[in-house]
């Protein structure tokens, strides 16, 4: 997985799990400058 993320430029990923339906997710993102940028402020 983290090789193709690498392959793809991704700068960040992000995993998830809700324990009370069980549900699973991976996020991974490509640029992060905004979100960078906005938890400076």
């Amino acid at each position: 997985m983290f090789k193709t993320m690498k392959s793809y430029g991704c700068e960040e990923i992000a995993f998830f799990y809700d324990k009370a339906t069980g549900l699973k997710s991976i996020i991974a993102i490509h640029d992060t400058t905004l979100y960078q940028t906005q938890r400076l402020v």
